[in-house]
């Protein structure tokens, strides 16, 4: 993860196309709502190697800072005794923190992109009880001409503790790579103002 995380920052561009660096020109501004829809695998001792779909919601106060909630449904597949064969379910208030970057491939324009990172806690249903749950990851949000869509890939680890036949919990981690598509809201109270044009 930290591989790629660094193979990314070395493409990012410098600052040198006004459309994609421009605050005010930029998709993601402040007092917006995105909602996001994902897939992928996850891997991990309890859960094993398995399938992630998840949903989340974000609030945008300000174009470097979001709020929200997301929900990611698994099922064991491999892993431990007690996970083997059982729905997961995992719930979470999320807090992500997008820095504002370009990509550009060849002499073309800058693609424009935020790679973030996230922290979040809430709690997971695992072995057939709810335990609570820690997030740590980060990912990139790349858009694409569409105005209002945003491709995502997100890297997570999940930490929580997980029940043993036969013995105590135990702490484990799950990792999910992700890929999913992000809808962006219009600015809220952007078509509000009042003209100042006389």
């Amino acid at each position: 993860m930290l591989t790629t995380i660094a193979m990314l920052l070395v493409l990012v561009a410098a600052p040198t196309q006004p459309a994609v660096f421009d605050p005010a020109r930029r998709r993601l501004r402040g007092n917006q709502v995105a909602l996001d829809v994902e897939g992928g695998s996850i891997t991990g001792r309890a859960i094993g190697q398995s399938f992630i779909v998840a949903g989340r919601v974000t609030y945008y106060p300000l174009a470097r800072l979001g709020l929200g909630a997301a929900y990611g449904f698994s099922r064991g597949i491999g892993g431990l005794d007690t996970v083997r064969g059982r729905f997961v379910h995992l719930l979470h208030g999320r807090f992500e923190l997008p820095l504002v970057a370009g990509l550009r491939m060849g002499k073309g324009d800058a693609l424009e992109m935020d790679l973030f990172g996230e922290l979040g806690a809430g709690a997971i249903y695992i072995a057939d009880e709810w335990r609570v749950l820690g997030v740590i990851g980060g990912g990139v949000r790349i858009y694409p001409r569409v105005p209002w869509i945003s491709i995502r890939i997100d890297a997570l680890t999940y930490l929580h503790n997980t029940a043993r036949q036969g013995a105590d919990a135990a702490f484990d981690t799950d990792i999910a790579f992700t890929v999913g598509v992000a809808f962006l809201l219009p600015q809220r109270g952007a078509d509000r103002r009042p003209s100042t044009a006389r």
